[in-house]
């Protein structure tokens, strides 16, 4: 997951901000290629300490419910395990959760963080058009030392991002996607990036998650007295292309604990839900355009580097990477390439 470093965010106040950085996968930069392995963008900074207290971190997932649980625990908090939720009741005073091994529990409110196919509040989901597949590798190449790139080529994206010191999570996007055969399928077409297909081919059946991708507007009903509400994605899923899910989830946490810090009653509740949605709305709203956009020709002709903000700079900056003839089967030395690259933005800005 990509989150936020900022300390006055939702990791410092849930108070698990160090722990993710320690967690923290360093990726030094970031490159963009287009199918045919020409380079079209690149994000880079020269590391050290200062990078990971102000950019972004990357934690995997489980590391960071580990985090989470680490804390709650700290502060005295208590986890059931082997639960599986069925329904609830609730009445003006108490809401009352019924589990499957036949157990209750009886509840002032009742918060559900059961993802985007929620059972605590069922709601249609749509579907974005847009399938994923993303798998853990252990192929090893200089553009995945500390380091990770795009491919994108109006109908398919691939993302890399490093996972631990020997491997690698990649995520391949675009319609139709069925799991790991139809991914190498579509990597195998980048002739001129030998490096997806290795990548990819690399990977074991056992090592890959796929699945269609849903989001759904958030609805807010001020007018309602229950004492449930739902955070996170079981209350406004949305794709993984603006990297908003998770951050939106914490953030969720922090504004319900703000609410309820007070009292436990339905208008704590709603002026939760109020403040969620303002909030998160908009982000579904960016994620799913980023969807669309990202597998569309329209992607080809967007070129983004770091230090370069005006558009006709970098247009002659990828001119200038063509006819010096740098692209994804250049990095014999990533260190020299990208030195080169930078020269190249000096100049051209200047």
């Amino acid at each position: 997951m990509t989150l936020s470093a900022d300390s006055r965010g939702p990791l410092g106040v849930l108070g698990i901000l160090d722990a993710c950085r320690a967690l923290s996968c360093e990726s030094r930069c970031h490159w963009t290629f287009d199918g045919q392995g020409r380079i079209r963008g690149y994000y880079g900074h020269r590391g050290g300490a200062g990078a990971a207290a102000t950019g972004s971190l990357r934690v995997p997932r489980q590391e960071a419910r580990r985090a989470l649980l680490a804390r709650y625990q700290h502060l005295g908090g208590r986890v059931s395990w082997g639960k599986r939720f069925l329904r609830h009741t609730e009445d003006e005073n108490c809401v009352t959760a019924y589990f499957e091994d036949g157990s209750r529990c009886v509840a002032e409110v009742l918060v559900g963080a059961d993802g985007h196919r929620s059972a605590v509040r069922p709601e249609e989901l749509r579907e974005v058009g847009i399938s994923l597949v993303v798998g853990i590798s252990s192929f090893r190449h200089p553009l995945l030392d500390r380091r990770g790139f795009y491919v994108v080529d109006g109908s398919y994206r691939l993302f890399t991002m490093p996972f631990s010191s020997d491997l690698t999570m990649w995520q391949l996007s675009g319609r139709r996607l069925g799991g790991l055969d139809d991914a190498r399928d579509v990597v195998r077409n980048w002739v001129s990036v030998p490096v997806a297909a290795g990548l990819v081919d690399a990977t074991k059946e056992e090592e890959v998650w796929a699945s269609p991708l849903f989001d759904r507007d958030p609805v807010f009903d001020p007018r309602t007295a229950s004492r449930v509400t739902v955070l996170g994605d079981a209350a406004h899923p949305m794709t993984c292309f603006k990297g908003q899910g998770a951050n939106q989830a914490l953030a969720d946490a922090v504004t319900l604990g703000r609410c309820l810090s007070q009292k436990l009653t339905p208008p704590s509740l709603r002026r939760f839900e109020r403040e969620m949605f303002q909030r998160a709305a908009p982000r579904v709203r960016a994620s799913r355009d980023a969807a669309l956009f990202l597998h569309s020709p329209a992607v080809l002709d967007l070129y983004d580097f770091n230090m370069v903000k005006d558009p006709d700079q970098r247009r002659r900056l990828v001119h200038r990477l063509d006819e010096n003839g740098f692209s994804a089967t250049s990095p014999d030395d990533p260190d020299d390439l990208e030195a080169t690259v930078r020269d190249l933005i000096i100049t051209t800005v200047l």
